[in-house]
């Protein structure tokens, strides 16, 4: 079964002989991760700046931060990422201990 961190994290642990243990999802060794989720981006007003001034209004949320990168040679795409800790939230994993889950989708 796929599950997100938080989600994992308040159920039982299959592997735990006392009862109530809750599993510790990416603190244990048998955690695996199934996938890799982007961090969401909005373009900035000016996607050649390079300062975070230059860019425009800012269209994302304040706890975006501002980010600059050349994709390729003299090509500039500016704007904000989403933090880290909401992209991993999105992320899905399994218990490696009870093998690889079957994709029924």
């Amino acid at each position: 079964m796929l599950l997100t961190l938080k989600k994992a994290q308040g159920m039982s642990c299959p592997h735990q002989f006392a009862r109530g243990m809750a599993c510790h999802g990416a603190n244990c060794m048998a955690w695996r991760w199934a996938n890799v989720v982007n961090r969401n981006f909005r373009e900035a007003q000016n996607p050649k700046a390079l300062t975070e001034l230059e860019a425009g209004p800012r269209t994302a949320p304040d706890c975006w931060e501002f980010f600059a990168f050349d994709p390729a040679e003299d090509v500039f795409e500016a704007g904000w990422l989403e933090p880290r800790a909401d992209a991993d939230a999105r992320r899905l994993g399994f218990c490696g201990l009870a093998g690889t889950p079957i994709d029924f989708s």
